[in-house]
């Protein structure tokens, strides 16, 4: 069996790229998200890090009324 290829190792940066956490006054600054969304955030998030995936997933739940 040969070396990994290049792709793989490419794929891997990204994976961690877009696993990247960012404290809770980044996610609200972020342009990721409207004005509106931002302050919901700001109401459910807890002072810590999250990905975007997080952060996201949060307001999804926020939007269902699934939050706890």
């Amino acid at each position: 069996m040969g070396k990994p290829t290049k792709k793989i190792v490419v794929d891997e940066e990204l994976t961690k790229a877009s696993e990247r956490k960012y404290p809770k006054k980044s996610i609200l600054q972020s342009k990721a998200f409207t004005r509106i969304e931002r302050d919901f955030l700001g109401a459910y998030l807890a002072d810590r890090d999250y990905t975007m995936a997080e952060a996201k997933k949060v307001l999804a739940d926020i939007k269902k009324g699934v939050v706890k």
